[in-house]
């Protein structure tokens, strides 16, 4: 009885620490881009950053900003690229089941969107530097 205890505390112990807790809402820096880019390679190139990072086109790209979707499990987030001027620029708009709260600290959200935000602004960063 009591190892079962105690396996069971500590598989307790271990699922605490894997599942992903409130932190900062990420912000992340601009991809800057050679302003000798054309706005038809910006725009492909962020496409195509969404498509292999799983993010959905929920509004196509209209003078430069396009709105995008991701869902995982019930939780589900919406962003805003603005893509012009030699830069891309990625704003948080929703999310639904990501603990999102304001703080005294400032905006948290679960860990999940951050790694998913980094993800894909790292595979924007590839493909305009490519």
């Amino acid at each position: 009885m009591v190892r079962a205890i105690l396996i069971l505390t500590a598989a307790l112990a271990l699922f605490a620490c894997a599942t992903p807790g409130p932190a900062p809402l990420l912000q992340p820096d601009a991809v800057r881009v050679d302003v000798t880019t054309s706005q038809a390679a910006l725009e492909s190139a962020v496409r195509q950053a969404l498509d292999e990072e799983h993010w959905r086109i929920i509004r196509p790209f209209d003078r430069g900003v396009v709105v995008a979707e991701r869902f995982h499990g019930l939780g589900k987030a919406r962003i805003r690229l603005r893509a012009s001027r030699g830069q891309v620029v990625l704003d948080y708009l929703s999310s639904e089941n990501f603990d999102y709260a304001v703080s005294d600290r400032g905006p948290i959200i679960d860990t999940r969107y951050n790694r998913w935000v980094e993800a894909l602004m790292a595979r924007i960063r590839a493909a305009l530097s490519s």
